[in-house]
């Protein structure tokens, strides 16, 4: 099985969409830095699903969304979405340089397994100066923490064995990563903590405590043109 292939067998486990009024803490932080947007953006929302999470603007942005399965993209359509079928690991984004104001990625970096190629490819449909906003799973957490120390597992949301991420990140890797393909951070939200038998909780203090957040917003500006290369793709360095 592909990549892709599992990665749309995996979503068909969980709600595409939660509503116009997504009680997602991540949804709802995404959101908030979108209000800051004037009208008449153009956005590439990847992985967009349903469009659900920026339902709220549907109509003032130029909306722009790519996803692995074509049953996922009816909501996104009738919000107005301009969708392609695409999966980003099989091809570069089917897109001109230079094209889109704005990048969202939710909940996707992980589940790639070439993430420069990844990031690469944001770049280079990025205006210079645009904005790209990534969220993603954190693995450094309380929670994380007491599963490795007591319970001899990987952290929450880890790459683990039959897991649906492919890759890790902290918010220090994240930066790490951002840098690496020109793109600055310039602002970073924790979403909420996650404690068993609770659920998600304590969202305003997350927003400020991102590093230990059971996920992360980050907004982060295009500084340069990033290439992708094998070569530097297969250094083991950038973590020194």
């Amino acid at each position: 099985m592909k990549p892709a292939e599992f990665q749309a067998k995996v979503a068909e486990h969980y709600p595409i969409s939660k509503g116009p009024d997504n009680p997602d803490f991540r949804v709802q932080k995404v959101r908030r830095l979108f209000a800051e947007y004037p009208d008449g953006r153009k956005v590439l929302d990847i992985g967009c699903a349903d469009g659900s999470v920026l339902r709220p603007f549907a109509g003032r942005h130029e909306f722009h969304g790519v996803d692995v399965a074509a049953e996922y993209l009816a909501g996104a359509i009738a919000l107005g979405y301009q969708t392609r079928v695409h999966d980003i690991e099989g091809g570069p984004l089917p897109y001109p340089d230079g094209m889109f104001d704005v990048v969202l990625a939710g909940e996707t970096i992980e589940h790639l397994v070439d993430t420069d190629w990844f990031l690469a490819e944001i770049n280079r449909v990025l205006k210079p100066g645009g904005h790209f906003i990534v969220t993603y799973p954190n693995v450094r957490t309380p929670v994380s923490l007491v599963m490795m120390l007591l319970f001899d597992m990987p952290p929450m949301y880890a790459a683990r064995y039959r897991g649906p991420h492919y890759r890790d990140f902290t918010q220090k890797v994240i930066r790490i990563a951002l840098r690496n393909h020109h793109f600055r951070p310039e602002r970073s939200l924790g979403a909420h903590f996650h404690l068993p038998g609770i659920g998600d909780c304590l969202s305003g203090l997350a927003t400020y405590l991102p590093s230990w957040s059971s996920q992360v917003v980050v907004r982060a500006v295009k500084t340069g043109e990033s290439r992708y290369s094998a070569d530097d793709v297969a250094k083991r360095d950038i973590y020194d």
